[in-house]
């Protein structure tokens, strides 16, 4: 049997920006849907274990194996921090500087953890240029991080991924010199089964109508919900009344 090729996603759970989080689970829910000879091995890094039970809870991906990140050092021995103070003292440096251990990977997405870059194609991903198009919603510290990262990736990085067309356009806007190539690859949702849930029961629960309008957006400025609240009183002035579940 032809071994499976070892692919590592960095995953981090972040309730401030929990659409990085739904991307990797989706991710592995599109591998899932492939045949099983061609499902890679899937090394999650990620700083908490947790983090890994709620990914197998969630996907019930076959082939899933965990490896903390940033990787832990073995810690020096009783001599070897004699060793260290002595050519310290001597040297103005420590003789004895372990590197961690790094993980045997086919590939790494996103590729952004120095030691494992240079044997593997830099691939990264930047979710959209917002902060060209709602300036407003960011400061000055946030622009320019974004700004550097992106720079960073399309200088010294292969292939971008981007989610849309339109992110493809303003990638080429922003840097028509880039070094890396941009790639798209559509943000797609893997929905939970829901066939079981009993809909009466969820409208009792959330004293939700029969007919009702959903808005699951989060509340991010950007994400402008006062345009629905808006509509929801335009109608009402027109004596139409409606149910909105956000």
């Amino acid at each position: 049997m032809v071994a499976r090729n070892r692919v590592g996603l960095v995953y981090s759970y972040n309730e401030n920006w929990i659409a990085g989080a739904y991307y990797v689970l989706n991710i592995i829910h599109a591998l899932k849907a492939i045949e099983d000879d061609r499902q890679p091995h899937l090394v999650i890094l990620s700083d908490s274990y947790e983090n890994f039970m709620k990914i197998k809870e969630q996907t019930s991906y076959p082939y899933l194996e965990y490896i903390p990140y940033p990787f832990p050092t073995k810690p020096n021995t009783f001599i070897e921090n004699l060793v260290n103070r002595l050519t310290d003292k001597l040297f103005k440096r420590k003789f004895i500087v372990k590197r961690a251990k790094y993980p045997k990977l086919d590939f790494l997405y996103p590729n952004e953890i120095k030691g494992l870059s240079n044997q593997l194609m830099k691939i990264n991903w930047i979710p959209d240029f917002q902060e060209d198009y709602l300036t407003h919603f960011f400061s000055k510290d946030e622009v320019m991080l974004r700004k550097k990262y992106q720079k960073d990736i399309i200088v010294k990085g292969d292939i971008v991924v981007l989610s849309s067309e339109d992110a493809k356009k303003d990638f080429l806007r922003l840097y028509p010199k880039a070094k890396a190539r941009p790639f798209v690859l559509p943000f797609a949702v893997s929905h939970p089964d829901f066939s079981m849930e009993s809909i009466d029961d969820l409208l009792l629960k959330y004293n939700l109508p029969k007919n009702y309008f959903f808005a699951p957006n989060q509340f991010w400025a950007h994400k402008n919900h006062i345009v629905v609240l808006k509509a929801v009183r335009f109608l009402k002035e027109k004596g139409i009344s409606v149910v909105v579940a956000m």
